[in-house]
């Protein structure tokens, strides 16, 4: 079946298999290591990470992911308040990290601040955009200041 093939091939493989992170194609300054660590720390805390995530339904994920795009951070999906689901995984993640022991957590604070702010990077631009102007983005959010 599928499922054996699938496994005698990693089983094959596993030692050269490399995993690249696409899902942050351009990261804000100062924040370029948050996503991957963020992705580790649930993969190495994957029994948490799909404990939560099994909560809730397929449907439920596929609206987080199409909110995203274009509503506010602190939207809620279902009555979620977005800010509280984004908590939680960001503490599954941390405690992923802090398993592994190199201190990697750091790298998540941006998004620790993120959820401070109740602010998502284009909601951070904008702001910007809209009292500053393009000059203004690019000196606050660009390699170019």
């Amino acid at each position: 079946n599928d499922h054996d093939r699938v496994d005698e091939y990693m089983s094959r493989v596993i030692g050269r298999l490399l995993i690249e992170n696409r899902s942050v194609a351009a990261a804000p300054p100062g924040e370029e290591y948050a996503s991957l660590a963020f992705l580790t720390g649930l993969l190495e805390n994957l029994d948490e990470t799909y404990k939560f995530l099994s909560r809730y339904s397929y449907s439920f994920w596929l609206n987080c992911a199409q909110m995203a795009e274009n509503l506010p951070f602190t939207s809620s999906i279902d009555g979620e308040p977005m800010p509280y689901i984004l908590l939680q995984l960001l503490d599954i993640a941390t405690d992923g990290l802090k398993r592994r022991g190199f201190a990697e957590e750091s790298y998540l604070q941006p998004l620790v601040e993120r959820l401070a702010r109740n602010q998502s990077p284009a909601e951070k631009a904008l702001e910007i955009f809209s009292t500053q102007g393009m000059k203004g983005v690019i000196k606050h959010l660009s390699y170019q200041r």
